[in-house]
């Protein structure tokens, strides 16, 4: 075991960050711009927007925080790779991590898909593989929601 002064501090570079970061993720993210309803308890609803997307859940941009662990209902739209036509995608989301994103004045949250119709799932299904994301097998997908 190398002695405490001979260890040195390990600097990572952001993108390198970013990478191993992605290494660990267990399903391919593909980058999105796709305004996102959080519907809240009161009726009202908060509009965020969808910066990452992946079969197991989505990353938001908003304007208002919310706690690790608290379950949310959310609603977005994906286009159809086969007609262009926009589909509705609605499911229940846990916030697994949340960060302030001072270049975008806003919290950047972490969102796992905890509850999504297999309808849904076909909708985010078909449009990671029409964007090159490689899904092996809807048993696969399904392991992971």
């Amino acid at each position: 075991s190398p002695s405490a002064s001979s260890r040195r501090p390990t600097t990572v570079e952001p993108d390198t960050f970013r990478i191993r970061m992605s290494e660990r993720r267990q399903q391919p993210r593909i980058r999105i711009q796709r305004q996102v309803i959080i519907f809240q308890k009161s009726g009202q609803h908060v509009k965020a927007r969808g910066t990452d997307l992946s079969s197991g859940g989505i990353s938001i941009l908003c304007d208002h925080s919310a706690q690790v662990g608290q379950t949310l209902q959310i609603r977005f739209s994906l286009t159809d790779p086969r007609d262009s036509k926009l589909l509705p995608v609605e499911a229940k989301v846990e916030v697994r991590n949340w960060t302030l994103a001072a270049a975008e004045n806003a919290y950047r949250m972490g969102l796992q898909f905890v509850d999504i119709s297999d309808d849904h799932k076909s909708i985010v299904q078909d449009y990671l593989k029409s964007r090159g994301a490689v899904i092996t097998s809807q048993d696969e997908l399904h392991n992971l929601l």
